[in-house]
């Protein structure tokens, strides 16, 4: 449980014992009066697991399904190779009817080892800091007042 769960449970219980009114309950936890009586209702009939959010451990109703995710890793693989993440993911909607979001298809392919490929440009020496200048030779600076 979470710390926010375990305080819950906490001013609950103390609220069913009868230490506390259900209205200071409502304001510590930030609910209203109905609600505190609601969880204290399902803390004596389920105990204290009852307090903790239903969806824990349940997958998410927005996931990819795993065959739609491995149709796309095999895609990105063999039809789509050297295909960056965003020129990838507009060529799945246009050409294979897929519809997912970029950063989704990024989180896949990542997931699956496959990086964005990147052009490298070729090395410049002013952005590894030498000068074009021969090392003998100085630069000249004019300062020019009116």
């Amino acid at each position: 449980m979470s710390q926010k769960e375990l305080q819950r449970v906490s001013v609950i219980s103390a609220c069913i014992k009868g230490d506390m009114a259900c209205a200071r309950a409502a304001g510590l936890l930030c609910l209203s009066v109905r609600q505190i009586k609601r969880l204290k209702k399902r803390m004596r009939e389920d105990g204290e697991a009852a307090l903790a959010h239903a969806n824990r451990g349940r997958p998410s109703h927005r996931r990819l399904p795993d065959a739609v995710g491995a149709r796309i890793v095999q895609l990105s693989r063999s039809t789509y190779a050297g295909f960056n993440d965003h020129h990838l993911c507009e060529k799945l909607v246009e050409r294979e009817g897929f519809t997912l979001s970029r950063e989704t298809l990024r989180r896949l392919l990542r997931k699956n080892g496959l990086g964005s490929p990147r052009k490298r440009r070729a090395c410049d020496d002013i952005r590894l800091g030498y000068w074009k200048y021969p090392a003998n030779s100085h630069m000249i600076f004019f300062l020019c007042h009116p």
